[in-house]
């Protein structure tokens, strides 16, 4: 038999979602001079916000 649901009718069913995914990315420097990076993900509502988080 035919498959009879595609995946965009998946995504209709889920819902979309008002949140955007942001990724930071930090980065910290040690006693002895070299580099790290630690990244996170967020989810925001709006790009202003992302200033909040990175400070927060």
């Amino acid at each position: 038999m035919a498959k009879t649901q595609s995946f965009q009718d998946k995504n209709k069913k889920k819902g979309a979602s008002d949140k955007i995914s942001v990724k930071i990315v930090t980065m910290n420097k040690s006693n002895r001079g070299t580099y790290t990076f630690g990244e996170r993900f967020i989810q925001v509502k709006d790009l202003a916000e992302v200033e909040k988080a990175v400070k927060g």
